[in-house]
Formats: C-alpha cells, sequence, structure tokens
C-alpha cells in the first residue's frame, strides 16, 4: 500500500512503522513495562497521554501546522477512527475532497509533520536543546516547500526531455525532427528514440535558408539517412 506513495524511502519506512504501531510510545511501552500513568503523558504537550494517535494529529505541532495549511483547519474532526481512518485519508486524499493535484503535496506534508514531530518529541525526552514549537512548524514548513518545489522542477524537467512523447511499438525506433528558420541559415536536427525512449541517434545539420516546407524535407530526409 505505501507503495503508491512517490516520496523518500524513509517516509515509507515511518508510514510502515505508523501502520503496524511498532514506534515506542509511552503508551505503547506501558503495554509491556509498568510506567506510572503520569509518566505516560506527551513529552511535548504533558496534557494527553502519548500515544500514536495523539502524536499524529491531536499534539500540538500537528494542529498548528494544519491549522496553518491550505488544507484542512482541523484534523480530528475528519479522522474519527483514528490512525487507521488517517492512514486511509493519507492514502487516499480524495476521500476529504483533496484534490488529484494536491494529493502528493498534502501526503508529503503528513508525513512530513509526523517525521518531525517525532523528533521533536525524542530531543524533548532525551534532553537534547530543544527549540521551541513554533519554530518545529515553520521548519516543516520549510521542508515540505523543498519538496514541492523539488517536484515541480523534476515534472518541468521531464516535460522538456519527453514533452507529450509517445513510445513506438516494441522492436521499432521512433524518429522525430524538425527545422528552425533563421535570418540567413534553415537547421534541421532528427532524435531517433527506442521503446524506452532510450536515445539511439541524434543528429543537425546546417544549410543556407530555404522554404520552410523544404527545411522540414531536409530535416526528414537526415533522420531517414541517420536511420537506415
Amino acid at each position: 500500500m505505501e507503495d503508491e506513495l512517490k516520496v523518500h524511502a524513509r517516509f515509507h519506512l515511518l508510514l510502515w512503522k505508523i501502520i503496524w504501531d511498532i514506534l515506542p510510545t509511552r503508551a505503547r511501552l506501558s503495554g509491556i513495562l509498568y510506567i506510572p500513568e503520569e509518566q505516560q503523558l506527551c513529552p511535548i504537550c504533558n496534557l494527553e497521554r502519548e500515544t500514536l494517535d495523539h502524536l499524529m494529529f491531536g499534539c500540538l505541532i500537528s494542529l498548528l501546522v494544519w491549522s496553518n495549511s491550505r488544507w484542512i483547519t482541523n484534523v480530528p474532526t475528519l479522522v474519527h477512527g483514528g490512525r487507521a481512518d488517517w492512514v486511509k485519508v493519507l492514502m487516499n486524499p480524495n476521500l476529504i475532497g483533496i484534490s488529484r493535484e494536491d494529493c502528493q503535496a498534502f501526503q508529503l506534508l503528513a508525513l512530513v509533520t509526523f517525521d518531525q514531530t517525532w523528533r521533536y518529541r525524542n530531543d524533548v525526552l532525551h534532553g537534547t536543546l530543544v527549540r521551541s514549537i513554533n519554530l518545529v512548524v515553520a521548519q516543516i514548513q520549510h521542508v515540505h516547500n523543498q519538496h514541492c518545489q523539488a517536484w515541480r522542477i523534476s515534472r518541468y524537467v521531464q516535460n522538456i526531455i519527453h514533452p507529450n512523447w509517445v513510445p513506438p511499438p516494441l522492436n521499432w525506433i521512433k524518429v522525430n525532427f524538425d527545422t528552425v528558420m533563421g535570418h540567413n541559415f534553415t537547421a534541421s536536427a532528427a532524435i531517433a528514440r527506442s521503446l524506452g525512449g532510450d536515445i539511439i541517434f541524434a543528429s543537425v545539420s546546417c544549410a543556407v535558408r530555404v522554404d520552410p516546407a523544404v527545411g522540414e524535407a531536409l530535416a526528414l530526409r537526415l533522420g531517414v539517412q541517420r536511420g537506415v
């Protein structure tokens, strides 16, 4: 199921731990060891018992992140079945009205939020230098924006390399050609690719300026000559 998420492998592992509830929260450990109730409180807010559900969408960090996101302002009202429902929403954001274009960014924000929350929780628990919660929220937003920007760049590059390119049939190669008309020259280009998009050859030639139709014919000839 988590293979459907297009995120870093570390987040896949995190989601797997969430699904199986194997993160060592205080509530989880209390089922194995004796821990007094007052020591089972969330180390971040000290208001509720530290369960995985609480850390995911009931603690201060999560509430602040989502209340400042462009999607939802009150996660608990949308997740009635706890962690199980939240995982369903994470895998299919359309269930709560997230548009298809926003699904990946929404999923990433959910995972980055919990990842950073868990790190902050461990810092508090082990006495590491602790940042303010507002700084943690700002860091989550920064990391999320960085990932989203990287996705946009990746999609842009893919569109440049393969703009609406349709692959050829099996055991065929496909030759695309074009021509550019300058003030006093004609440039022709041809590129051949396999079914997988691998480049077989790419050629460019220049000649004196000719009629555009003749220029297209020159580009076609260039592709044919290289392809045979």
